[in-house]
């Protein structure tokens, strides 16, 4: 298969930042008003890697097995 170098519809990962984003939002809010201190860094670290951790395994196959249909659209839309 030819692979578009730029196309975010067919990778994976850029389907998977916003479950990571929505998991940061919801428990972790207050990273939104972090502060340049380190402190505040390391919190946000401890707290991307947790999320990214407790991303359920079934929302990460939804975006394996739409892989398909992703590529079946970029086709046809001849992108």
């Amino acid at each position: 298969m030819e692979w578009p170098g730029n196309s975010p519809d067919l990778n994976s990962i850029e389907h998977g930042w916003p479950i990571l984003k929505k998991g940061l939002n919801d428990k972790h809010p207050y990273l939104r008003t972090i502060d340049k201190i380190k402190t505040a860094w390391e919190a946000f670290e401890r707290a991307i890697v947790q999320e990214w951790e407790d991303i359920p395994q079934d929302a990460i196959d939804d975006v394996i097995s739409s892989m398909d249909t992703r590529a079946n659209e970029v086709i046809a839309s001849n992108g």
